[in-house]
């Protein structure tokens, strides 16, 4: 699958565990041609393959920051995200 393609599912599943409008997958390109974020940069300068940073809601928003003070809620988000990415990976989930 294409990162964007990748990226997209990983950010669907957790808009759907949260139940907010799905923002999607974006990437960013800094002014010298490489990943515009750091974390990202650095992982891929090291051979990582495959680099996700994800956002799982805004600190400022209320809704999305009475859900995340819920334990219950960041196992359901981690659960998620890790089912997308065996599929990703084509290795076999193993639930909790």
């Amino acid at each position: 699958f294409p990162v964007t393609i990748r990226a997209a599912r990983l950010s669907a599943a957790v808009s759907a565990v949260m139940s907010n409008h799905d923002r999607g997958a974006k990437t960013r390109t800094g002014t010298n041609g490489t990943d515009f974020f750091g974390v990202i940069r650095s992982a891929a300068a090291v051979g990582v393959p495959h680099i996700f940073l994800m956002e799982s809601g805004f600190h400022d928003a209320v809704q999305d920051e009475a859900f995340l003070k819920v334990d219950a809620n960041l196992r359901r988000i981690a659960e998620a995200q890790a089912r997308v990415l065996c599929e990703l990976l084509g290795v076999a989930y193993v639930a909790p």
